[in-house]
């Protein structure tokens, strides 16, 4: 376990402030705004989080193939603090939009080296432990969604110092991500350069679309991915709204509701790895479809009040 310490830290790390200051953004930063534009901005805060990864992805494994996997990842890491400082300002004078600026700096940034983070496993870990250390991302990836989500609503009913507690922790964690990159240090396995690769985001989609044509089965896993996406984006965003407003939850309580359904995707991803193995079970797919289906069908028979928490 130790071997995979710097590189898990680095990961949990990124992802927790990712999400604390997407969440502050919902909690704290819409309050200074009038009611009925409230919807508009939370909604915008989980867009900008989300367009650096649609724009810049293929930059981004451009630059896993081309440069050192570890320099990537410490130069994303450092450049995460004076995103961080930005955002501090913004909390600081209550200027929604630098903050929302700062968030999509921070999408930027987490797209750029999310390839290289994740290539970085199999030189930490050698190809059998491969499912291993994508369920074990996985898993920390949704445990600092969760803790993001919770600290920004506990942070958010806080009376006094709220601003000074937003600042270190955004700051702190900042920081401490960037020194445990530093602690990465594998031999990185050889990468073959594709000459014909293209950094514009439409032709890199319909290439590998066309591509994927060739390995059966793909393209429709691809599509099953970004549909379990667009469930949990949709409930996250939902919930944020309907908690306080329907059933009348503060912020904190609203947090704990959105971190339950990060705990079970984390709880799920790990399991996935751990029964893969050395190999792809797709015996579990149509599990979690089936799970996924009546999770959700319970969601919309019953609705659970304030007294739950």
């Amino acid at each position: 376990m130790k071997k995979w310490s710097a590189l898990f830290s680095t990961q949990f790390l990124g992802v927790l402030n990712d999400n604390l200051l997407k969440n502050l953004i919902c909690f704290v930063g819409v309050m200074w705004l009038a009611e009925e534009s409230r919807t508009e901005i939370i909604s915008l805060a989980g867009a900008l989080l989300v367009l650096p990864f649609i724009l810049f992805s293929p930059l981004a494994g451009v630059l896993a193939v081309r440069k050192s996997k570890q320099f990537v990842v410490r130069i994303a890491k450092l450049i995460e603090i004076p995103i961080m400082l930005v955002a501090s300002v913004g909390f600081l004078s209550e200027d929604i939009y630098m903050i929302l600026v700062a968030l999509f700096l921070m999408g930027l940034q987490s797209a750029l080296y999310s390839p290289s983070k994740y290539g970085l496993i199999r030189d930490v870990g050698g190809a059998d432990n491969i499912p291993y250390g994508t369920g074990t991302m996985e898993m920390l990836s949704f445990v600092a969604v969760l803790l993001g989500t919770v600290l920004a609503g506990v942070i958010s009913d806080v009376d006094n110092l709220k601003s000074i507690i937003i600042v270190v922790a955004l700051l702190g964690f900042a920081l401490s991500g960037w020194l445990t990159s530093r602690k990465i240090n594998v031999e990185e396995s050889p990468v073959e350069v594709n000459p014909n690769v293209t950094i514009n985001p439409v032709k890199f989609l319909v290439r590998n679309v066309k591509w994927a044509r060739s390995i059966k089965g793909l393209n429709i896993t691809i599509l099953g991915l970004s549909a379990f996406w667009f469930i949990g984006a949709l409930l996250q965003m939902n919930l944020i709204i309907h908690c306080p407003v329907e059933l009348g939850f503060s912020n904190t309580q609203t947090s704990m509701v959105m971190a339950f359904m990060a705990v079970g995707i984390g709880l799920g991803c790990w399991l996935a790895g751990y029964i893969s193995k050395k190999k792809i079970e797709l015996g579990i797919v149509p599990i979690g479809a089936i799970g996924l289906s009546l999770c959700m069908t319970s969601i919309a028979i019953f609705d659970f009040g304030p007294k739950m928490f």
